[in-house]
């Protein structure tokens, strides 16, 4: 049961951004290819949630860009308010290794 809700909330949203994307003729999600934010780069936020707030929407997730120091995780933001175009707000938050646990994990 709790995957049918998971699987009802992605088709949801899906169904959401590709309506606003259409109705606004600005650009279109094609799934299975790169989502770029408003520099061109690939958007880093993986296993991530939107919330929103008045009129902006803000995207957190995980990032996993190449280079970054494996001895920490990193929580990207972005800020959107049409849900298909996107604006980068950098590292939000640094969490140490969870299976290296020292007696911090947020930093």
């Amino acid at each position: 049961m709790k995957k049918s809700i998971r699987t009802w909330v992605v088709v949801m949203f899906l169904t959401y951004v590709t309506t606003q994307a259409t109705a606004q003729n600005s650009h279109i999600i094609q799934p299975g290819e790169l989502w770029p934010d408003q520099n061109g780069n690939h958007i880093q936020a993986h296993g991530g949630g939107i919330i929103k707030i008045g009129k902006a929407y803000y995207w957190y997730g995980e990032e996993r860009a190449k280079g970054l120091d494996t001895n920490y995780r990193y929580v990207s933001c972005y800020t959107s308010t049409d849900l298909t175009n996107w604006k980068s707000l950098g590292d939000v938050l640094k969490l140490s290794d969870p299976e290296n646990l020292g007696s911090k994990w947020v930093l």
